[in-house]
């Protein structure tokens, strides 16, 4: 940047003179560039939840009820209200299959101690 007391050649980002020591006039700073989004992570036509994770988490429910809890309580946690109703979905049935085994459970046990007792009580 030249000096416009003296014409003297100095540094951009000089605030005096380095010859005569007369202050220099600010340089004009560009605008910075906005910053841009980001993308938006899940396409506007394709659910939150897909069809194949839910039904493969309702399967894994009715076999092992303990990963349609956890996953549903981990999806219910969520902000997005899709993702609260899949989680909701997935824990209903985890917990309805855990009840489910617990009563066959019971009623297994005591089918089991009636056929081994010939007095019936």
């Amino acid at each position: 940047m030249k000096c416009p007391a003296c014409n003297n050649d100095n540094p951009e980002d000089a605030k005096f003179c380095g010859h005569c020591g007369k202050p220099m006039p600010e340089a004009v700073k560009p605008a910075p560039d906005p910053e841009p989004r980001p993308p938006s992570p899940i396409p506007p036509n394709e659910p939150v939840v897909s069809s194949g994770l839910n039904i493969g988490v309702i399967v894994g429910s009715l076999l092992i009820p303990l990963l349609g809890i956890i996953v549903g309580i981990i999806f219910m946690s969520d902000d997005n209200a899709e993702k609260k109703l899949a989680g909701r979905r997935w824990l209903m049935v985890g917990g309805g299959v855990f009840v489910a085994y617990c009563l066959l459970s019971v009623i297994c046990g005591v089918m089991t101690e009636m056929t081994n007792n010939p007095y019936g009580y």
